[in-house]
């Protein structure tokens, strides 16, 4: 299946793994839609199971939000068509300007802040959620 690149422009973070964006379709058609990283998971926020979860997930959206201040990002997707999550396009996110060519999902999984994801429900253990803070003191 071909891949495709669309400019965006960052509107809200929902947290790590979920951003809310505005897509440039072209020829003047912008949609806001929600993308939701594929192939990552992070703790969450709004369902979180633990104070140290939604911690965790507070942080890393945090951390996210920090990345796509940057003015100029892409939207790399298979297609516009709807993912598994209702309401949610699966893609990647990338900085125009970023010459290593790494989407926010790789950055998440390389920092640490993240971990691989093909789909199911999953629960954080306490010692996953410590390290993602950890991995987070490190940065700092």
């Amino acid at each position: 299946m071909a891949r495709f690149r669309f400019p965006v422009v960052a509107h809200e973070v929902i947290d790590g793994d979920s951003i809310r964006v505005w897509v440039d379709r072209g020829w003047g058609d912008t949609k806001k839609i929600i993308c939701r990283l594929h192939g990552i998971d992070t703790p969450e926020l709004r369902n979180a199971k633990s104070e140290l979860e939604r911690e965790a997930a507070g942080q890393v959206r945090t951390f996210v939000s920090d990345w796509v201040s940057a003015t100029n990002q892409e939207l790399e997707t298979e297609s516009l068509d709807k993912g598994v999550w209702v309401g949610r396009y699966w893609g990647d996110i990338f900085r125009i300007s970023d010459t290593t060519h790494d989407g926010l999902s790789s950055v998440l999984l390389e920092a640490g802040l993240a971990v691989p994801y093909s789909g199911g429900r999953r629960s954080w253990t306490e010692d996953q959620l410590n390290e993602i803070l950890g991995n987070l003191d490190d940065m700092l």
